[in-house]
Formats: structure tokens, C-alpha cells, sequence
């Protein structure tokens, strides 16, 4: 955690004896982004920090690999517009009254605005890849809101380069609020099998 925050301006990280942290995401089955999350929270040491979820739509499989307190807030979004999405995030910052949000990709983009209007301390948006709807991030109305609420986000993080110059190039992001954390793979400690195969040169192993 500290490594995604040591960019921030020192005057927006709180001198408090805590932090209360708000991640937020679409949903919380299995997948790359979510196992950053749970992996986020599992190694955070700081007791200092406290851990929140909101899934924009509902809690799934990740959920059981916590192996630290994380209460999970659902916000059960309806499939295609729905105006009530903004009202729930709203009371829930409300009452929560998180020091930092953590919103991720374009699914949990609402949230951005919630904490905006709810004048959260500081707000950072990952971005870790592009929906199936738009794969290449050319969307021009995401692109549009990315940039209006930009003002309102404290940082923006990419986990590569090509995703860290879309959002300087194309989404007009100021380059120096864009922060690059390249994503990837523990492999000591992934669960994924490890496969030992014969090779024409000798025995060879395949993850």
C-alpha cells in the first residue's frame, strides 16, 4: 500500500493514527484484477490501515481468500443504466467517511464521482485494462469523463506503458499524475501447477 501512495502529495496523506481505505470494484469473482486486491490486503502490515470493498455489483469467489478483516459493501447494480448507482455510493462514503477511494477500470468509474461530491480526501483511479465492449479504449464518452473528473482524482495508476500512454495521449491525462505500477505474477507463490515436461534439449519446466 505504501508503495501505490508514494506519489501522493505529502499535505493528502493524513496524519492520523489510521487510514481508511475504500477499494472499489465491479465485482469480486475470480479474475486478475480481484487477486490484486486480495493480495493488497493480505500483505498490508500496516495496522494502520483500515480495509473496506465495494463491489458495484456483488461480492464473489475472492472474497473467501482474505485472510484479513475487509467488510465487503455490495451495491447490487442493475444490469444497464442505473440511476440509483450514485445515490448508494454516495451514502456509503457517507457513512464510511473513507480517507482514501481506490476505484479500478471503467466498471467502478461511478465511484470516482461519488468521492468527488462526497470530498474525499484522495481519490485514485487504477486502470488495468479496457472492457470487451470497447478493447481499445476508444470510447469516446468514457474518454470524455475520464478527462472532466480528472481534476477531482488525486492519481491515476497504469499497470503497463501502452495503458499509461492511452491515458496521457488519448484520455489527456497530465503525465505527472499518472503513476506506472507494472502488474504481473508471483510466481514463488502462485497456486498455478507447475508442470516438468520432457524437452528435446533436456528436461524442461512449464508453468
Amino acid at each position: 500500500m505504501r508503495r501505490a501512495m508514494y506519489a501522493l502529495p505529502q499535505r493528502q496523506i493524513m496524519k492520523a493514527k489510521s487510514i481508511k481505505l475504500l477499494h472499489v470494484l465491479y465485482s469480486f469473482d475470480i479474475g486478475g484484477l480481484e487477486n490484486g486486491v486480495v493480495n493488497l490486503i493480505n500483505e498490508s502490515k500496516d495496522p494502520g490501515i483500515e480495509h473496506h470493498i465495494c463491489c458495484i455489483t456483488k461480492s464473489g469467489a475472492s472474497a473467501m481468500r482474505l485472510r484479513r478483516s475487509a467488510p465487503i459493501h455490495e451495491m447490487h447494480k442493475q444490469t444497464g443504466k442505473d440511476w440509483g448507482l450514485l445515490p448508494r455510493l454516495i451514502g456509503l462514503m457517507r457513512r464510511l467517511r473513507p480517507d482514501v477511494v481506490h476505484t479500478r477500470n471503467w466498471g467502478s468509474f461511478t465511484a470516482s464521482l461519488a468521492a468527488a461530491l462526497c470530498r474525499v480526501p484522495v481519490t485514485i483511479h487504477g486502470e488495468h485494462g479496457w472492457n470487451m465492449d470497447d478493447p481499445d479504449g476508444d470510447n469516446a464518452r468514457r474518454r470524455l469523463m475520464r478527462k472532466a473528473l480528472a481534476r477531482w482524482i488525486t492519481m491515476f495508476v497504469a499497470v503497463s506503458e501502452d495503458i499509461r500512454r492511452w491515458l496521457t495521449a488519448k484520455v489527456g491525462i497530465n503525465d505527472g499524475r499518472v503513476v506506472k505500477i507494472i502488474n504481473g505474477v508471483d510466481s514463488e507463490n502462485s497456486a498455478l501447477p507447475v508442470l516438468t515436461v520432457p524437452m528435446s534439449d533436456g528436461e524442461g519446466t512449464l508453468l
